[in-house]
């Protein structure tokens, strides 16, 4: 049949023996398309095959080249190519078992072409696409050599995407690459669907080049600082450079990454962002985030032991055991990503051990509370936040409830919060500096409080750098707020909210001045932070910053 195809915005990226860019005309979007009239109606003959790439295990010691297996490419788009106009003859998507099937005319000259393109329409729908950063956002492509049809159906055109690897070093193209990382996106996909069937996915481009090495520049020319998901662009960047750091293999660093995605674009997320490791005391809105994506990798992938590897030949490996609730010694709260990833995966779980985890809640109601509770929570995204919807859920299942609150306990955190706010201020755990608690500060009407920061723990993004405040509005009107450095070195920022939009930002720009603001506002719970500049631009060394606060 003949259809309507729009120009690709995207190059495509082929790998025949060595890479070659051309500009499509071509349309990923599925089902068939369309050749000549001619062609349409001579007698059409299938072409059928498997779909394979080469998959090496990343292990502690590296990544394992001598263990290599072929691993069926699954839910790629698939197209039958005319040679002579690169026309698309028939177009199909590779089964759970990398088989696809199309239908061409009879003796044509034609190739088989394989997306790095995983794209689903209607409902439910994604379209996550693997490109060349270095290269114009290029869109990987495996092709076949020109075949001609003949008369008679072929049904073994069996395509494999090969590492590249020669035994010591990477000797040709590594075609593999895009099919591996989007074969972790799809197992990603296959456990959002076994809880949302008909979620519906923003398109996600995913950076990958054999030129992305770990130093931050300019992201075209391959610096792109680390494997991230880029908030501002809504886009992943994966490492790929020989002999330092590649990351294609490294299922769970991409299912990770893919969380961010998930949770920034389906749900909300109120992170910083930043450097962050097991090590640090985060801003509790860091922690839950990188916590919840860490153990979404271990859900994804069956497989608690995360591994990320680098170094010379990809010889090494950093791991770390998401379920172990006493991994690296860390210092355990509510301001811990590995105090988050092993609550959150313990939730999970079926493997229970004896004194700490007695839950096995699956899946489903982890996505319903970050996805789609937290979407609209009046505080910012935590652990608080989390716990409270998440026994709200379970509401008059004491036995639930009890088995939530042993996880809290294990890790330091409190479990009489009475709310996501923690109105009642049960949570005791300071992490070593007294002014990080109350969690949240109430300000009431008339009543002035003084809070304080300090960057104790480091900048930016860690515990204490950012205090969190509420209040609620009764009534519709004007309301002031004057905050009154108690330093003339003081420069304080304070930002306010509502279900995670920020309304107001209060920066004088001055040292030692007080800020002023009056803001009109309607009914409802309103959250805010207070930091400071040199916190935030990350010019502090140790010291502590406090400001009264009057609200009226």
């Amino acid at each position: 049949m003949t259809g309507f195809c729009r120009k690709s915005p995207l190059f495509i990226l082929v790998f025949f023996i060595i890479p070659i860019l051309f500009l499509t005309t071509g349309c990923g979007e599925g089902g068939g398309g369309g050749g000549s009239d001619d062609s349409a109606k001579a007698e059409e003959i299938t072409i059928s095959g498997k779909i394979t790439f080469d998959s090496v295990p990343a292990t502690v010691s590296g990544l394992d080249y001598s263990s290599t297996t072929k691993k069926p490419v699954r839910g790629v788009l698939v197209e039958a190519i005319k040679a002579s106009d690169s026309s698309i003859l028939d177009s199909t998507v590779t089964d759970t078992q990398g088989n696809y099937s199309l239908s061409v005319p009879e003796n044509t000259e034609v190739i088989i072409r394989i997306k790095a393109q995983m794209i689903q329409n209607g409902s439910p729908s994604w379209d996550f696409r693997v490109v060349d950063n270095t290269n114009a956002k290029a869109l990987y492509v495996m092709e076949s050599s020109v075949f001609n049809s003949g008369t008679t159906d072929i049904s073994n055109k069996n395509l494999n995407a090969s590492s590249g690897w020669g035994g010591t070093s990477y000797t040709s193209a590594r075609v593999a690459a895009p099919f591996a990382i989007l074969d972790f996106i799809y197992q990603a996909l296959q456990v959002i669907l076994s809880v949302d069937a008909d979620v519906n996915l923003p398109q996600l481009l995913i950076n990958w080049s054999p030129d992305n090495i770990p130093s931050p520049g300019i992201k075209s020319s391959g610096y792109i600082g680390t494997t991230h998901y880029s908030f501002s662009e809504k886009e992943i960047y994966i490492l790929g450079a020989e002999d330092n750091d590649t990351d294609e293999y490294d299922g769970h660093v991409i299912v990770h990454e893919f969380g961010h995605y998930l949770v920034h674009r389906l749900g909300r997320t109120d992170t910083l962002g930043g450097q962050h490791s097991l090590t640090d005391r985060l801003d509790a809105r860091v922690a839950f985030d990188e916590g919840f994506d860490n153990a979404l990798s271990a859900i994804v992938l069956g497989n608690p032991d995360y591994v990320d590897t680098y170094g010379i030949r990809q010889s090494q490996g950093l791991h770390m055991d998401i379920e172990d609730n006493d991994f690296f010694g860390t210092a355990r709260g509510w301001y811990s990503e590995e105090s988050i990833q092993s609550i959150i995966y313990d939730l999970y779980d079926t493997s229970n051990e004896s004194g700490v985890d007695g839950l096995s809640l699956g899946f489903a109601p982890l996505y319903n509370v970050v996805i789609k509770d937290l979407k609209t929570t009046s505080s910012f995204t935590t652990i608080f936040s989390f716990i409270d919807h998440l026994k709200s859920r379970y509401k008059g299942q004491a036995s639930v409830i009890n088995a939530i609150n042993q996880l809290l306990q294990y890790e330091d955190i409190t479990d009489e919060a009475a709310d996501e706010w923690d109105s009642t201020e049960r949570e005791t755990n300071d992490g070593g500096n007294p002014y990080s608690l109350p969690v949240y500060t109430e300000l009431n009407i008339n009543v002035p409080e003084t809070i304080c920061i300090s960057d104790e723990f480091g900048t930016y993004n860690k515990l204490l750098d950012n205090k969190y405040f509420y209040f609620e509005i009764i009534f519709t009107g004007n309301y002031k707020f004057d905050v009154i450095p108690q330093s003339v070195n003081d420069d304080p920022r304070i930002r306010v909210y509502l279900n995670g939009s920020l309304i107001k930002e209060i920066n004088s720009g001055a040292d030692g001045e007080p800020e002023s603001v009056t803001m009109h506002l309607t009914p409802g719970t309103y959250a805010g932070v207070v930091t400071d500049y040199k916190i935030e631009n990350n010019m502090d060394h140790h010291s502590t910053h406090c400001y009264d606060i009057f609200f009226n």
